[in-house]
Formats: C-alpha cells, structure tokens, sequence
C-alpha cells in the first residue's frame, strides 16, 4: 500500500487532464475559461498528494517508476512551476478565440510528462 502511494500525483494530475479534456468538449466558447481554473487546482491537489507522499521512496512498475529525493525535488518545482504558468497566462488564453482547452491541456500533460 505504502508504493502505491508514490503513484497518487501522477494518478491525479491524469484525472486533471481527463477532466480538462472532457471540460473542452462539452463546455461551450464563453465559459472555457473555466478550464484554466480546473487546471489550477488539479496542480494544488497534485502538490498536496506530492506533500502527503513525501517520505516514502520506492519503484513501481519493474523499475520504472522511482521516487527518491531527486525526483521528489523536481516533482515539486514541475507542479509549483506549472501551477504559475497557469495563473500568468490566464488573460493571454482568454484572448484566443480557439484552442484555449488545449492550451490548458498541454500545460497539463506537460507537467504530466515530467512527473512521470
């Protein structure tokens, strides 16, 4: 149970981008802005999961999953770093008139990718 544990950021961080994603298609132009603020607390939560795992060390998937403290490290700057992202770009995604669910999706799923 305690490995497992270890894997609950990431695991959040894809309901995030699920969410955001099925936010885009059904939401319509004037209210996607919300998906930014969606975006927003799935890097709280994320950081909160990423605090509540801190101690515990381990591999998952045959070894290629680690956590140590260097990736604990970087988990933090990658979720605090794309948590600001997304609040200083919150007027520019505003201003475009298409993509603003993908703009918010690939800040996600970046943040995904160097999590993992």
């Amino acid at each position: 149970m305690t490995t497992i544990m270890i894997f609950i950021p990431e695991a959040v961080l894809t309901v995030t981008f699920l969410l955001v994603l099925i936010g885009d298609i059904l939401l319509s132009n004037k209210h996607l802005h919300w998906l930014g603020y969606l975006a927003a607390v799935g890097m709280i939560v994320g950081f909160g999961a990423h605090a509540a795992s801190l101690n515990q060390t381990g591999a998952l998937f045959g070894g290629m999953f680690i956590q140590d403290s260097f990736a604990q490290l970087a988990k933090f700057l990658f979720l605090i770093i794309a948590f600001f992202v997304i609040l200083m770009t919150r007027e520019y995604s505003r201003k475009l008139e298409k993509g603003q669910g993908e703009f918010y999706l690939l800040i996600v799923s970046a943040a995904l990718g160097m999590c993992v």
